[in-house]
């Protein structure tokens, strides 16, 4: 096992899409290394961290469906997505 995440070593641009107040989020993580996110509450710290988890081990719920989309009924539609990370791989959050 290399340094960070089992088997990679490059950095990753992971991208969220669809979770919660979060429409469209990307990021990269840094194998290896402490990755830290900071920002002001309710910019969707906490979003993020449920959508990797829930994307990594394979139980997606229906409270990371975007608000406006349960409120407008079109949940289905707009469900979670999580592009850049493999849904196989561990997440340590």
């Amino acid at each position: 096992m290399a340094d960070g995440v089992a088997g990679v070593e490059s950095p990753m641009e992971v991208v969220v899409d669809n979770c919660r107040n979060i429409d469209h989020a990307s990021f990269v993580i840094e194998p290896g290394k402490l990755n830290i996110k900071f920002a002001p509450n309710g910019t969707g710290k906490s979003s993020i961290a449920k959508a990797l988890t829930a994307w990594t081990t394979h139980n997606i719920s229906d409270d990371l469906v975007p608000f406006k989309w349960q409120q407008q009924g079109s949940a289905k539609e707009h469900s979670l997505k999580v592009s850049g990370i493999d849904s196989d791989m561990a997440a340590q959050i």
